[in-house]
């Protein structure tokens, strides 16, 4: 049990707002594997402008505010791009896009999907891999339920499945605008 305790924490710890102990290797990875999402995802995602995936790293790492800037669409460029005239968009925001596949769309919502695919899936990647650590082979992938869960996770909620093999079946079937599946141990402990 000694052992399990030990694989699961490092003695290397930070607090985060929460107060909650996070080892400094854990965030390392963590941090590694949003960037490593985020180039992924932004190939995935032909609505992006890829010259300015600079500037989109940036606002996802928080570094930048895309959202607020010095000048903002008229009600006139917001509908030339079929944008709800209520929304505010900065011009920074718009120019990361590519504006012909946006039309009709929210950008903010467009770039809030890419930072929550990109933040839960390299949070489950960290929880597979302290799983695997720890010993364990399977999982039971666990849908988040409701009518914003694409039908493949409904369908498959509470599947066991093979910790090597979860990340591909997710990238490879799931259609949600980002990942609401989590991966619990499973029951058996097998």
């Amino acid at each position: 049990m000694f052992k399990l305790i030990k694989k699961l924490f490092t003695n290397s710890k930070q607090s985060n707002d929460l107060g909650i102990q996070i080892s400094n290797d854990e965030t390392n990875f963590i941090n590694q594997t949003m960037k490593a999402v985020l180039v992924q995802e932004l190939d995935k995602r032909d609505y992006f402008n890829k010259e300015h995936s600079g500037k989109i790293i940036e606002h996802i790492f928080g570094r930048i505010d895309l959202n607020k800037g010095k000048a903002y669409l008229s009600n006139e460029q917001k509908e030339q791009l079929g944008i709800s005239k209520r929304l505010k968009i900065s011009e920074d925001l718009i120019e990361i896009f590519n504006k012909e596949k946006i039309k009709g769309t929210n950008p903010k919502k467009l770039l809030s999907n890419l930072f929550n695919q990109v933040r839960n899936k390299a949070l489950e990647i960290n929880n597979l891999r302290k799983l695997k650590n720890v010993g364990f082979k399977y999982v039971r992938l666990l849908n988040a339920g409701g009518k914003l869960s694409c039908e493949w996770c409904k369908k498959n909620d509470n599947k066991k499945i093979k910790i090597g093999d979860a990340v591909a079946l997710i990238d490879r079937h799931c259609q949600c605008d980002f990942i609401r599946v989590t991966f619990v141990v499973d029951k058996n402990y097998d």
